[in-house]
């Protein structure tokens, strides 16, 4: 299991506790600068915390090695910049790490069907959309945890949907619902929809000011008067016609600073 015990980064985050559980999705949340983004990549190894650790299989995670850390978490950043000189497939190639064995062209093809990304699998990626590199940098990750046969795996992903149109965000959603229940990943994202995080996610962890103020299941976490106080917005929560019924939140008046 992947958990943080009393983490604490500079003046961004405070006395973090967690457990962050395989076969789930996690949605991070908060209003923006509460330090969302830095607790996933402390979560990934990629920070070194102030105070506090995070450990994997109650090791920390400094005693695992580059490459082997790699086989249990694979993360997704913001930013999926233009790659030259790579197609598609090129790229998801790359997804392997020193004595890790690559993916197949198997795994390839089916997460570009999948992604439906197989009809863009010979172009240059530095041609693609942002939100087409998007979804690129997401196959890139879920290949790096399905090539590995190390327990437990994560996924962590920051923003995966920014870029993506509303379809794309629906089928990504989906996908990690999947990947959760099926191969028993844990998927780990930072979120801004909050909408998105009651339908679809498992349980959440809500940040405000650099502290977890909140975490458990999305109906629990996000009342109207949790909302109200983390995110100063007046909000009614109506019932969803399909299931699983999960409210839907519909913002009704902004609140003056």
């Amino acid at each position: 299991m992947l958990s943080c015990h009393a983490l604490s980064l500079d003046q961004r985050l405070h006395d973090i506790d967690g457990e962050w559980h395989t076969g789930q999705v996690t949605a991070i949340l908060g209003r923006n600068g509460a330090g969302k983004s830095s607790l996933l990549h402390l979560l990934a190894g990629l920070l070194t915390p102030s105070r506090g650790c995070v450990t994997l299989r109650q090791r920390p995670l400094n005693a695992y090695s580059p490459a082997t850390l790699a086989q249990h978490r694979a993360l997704m950043l913001q930013d999926a910049t233009p790659i030259l000189g790579l197609t598609v497939t090129e790229v998801l190639e790359t997804a392997t790490f020193a004595k890790h064995r690559p993916p197949t062209p198997q795994q390839i093809e089916r997460v570009l069907t999948e992604l439906d990304l197989y009809p863009h699998r010979q172009r240059p990626h530095q041609h693609l959309s942002g939100g087409e590199r998007a979804k690129v940098a997401f196959a890139h990750a879920v290949l790096q945890l399905r090539c590995s046969d190390a327990t437990p795996r994560y996924l962590l992903l920051d923003e995966p949907c920014a870029a993506l149109d509303l379809a794309a965000q629906e089928q990504l959603l989906q996908y990690c619902q999947q990947l959760a229940q099926q191969e028993q990943i844990g998927v780990v994202m930072v979120l801004h929809d909050l909408n998105q995080a009651m339908r679809y996610a498992d349980a959440v962890g809500v940040l405000q000011n650099g502290r977890l103020v909140a975490y458990g299941p999305p109906q629990r976490c996000l009342t109207a008067s949790q909302i109200h106080a983390i995110w100063q917005q007046e909000v009614v929560l109506l019932p969803h016609p399909q299931p699983p019924h999960r409210p839907i939140i519909v913002p009704t008046q902004t609140l003056s600073a």
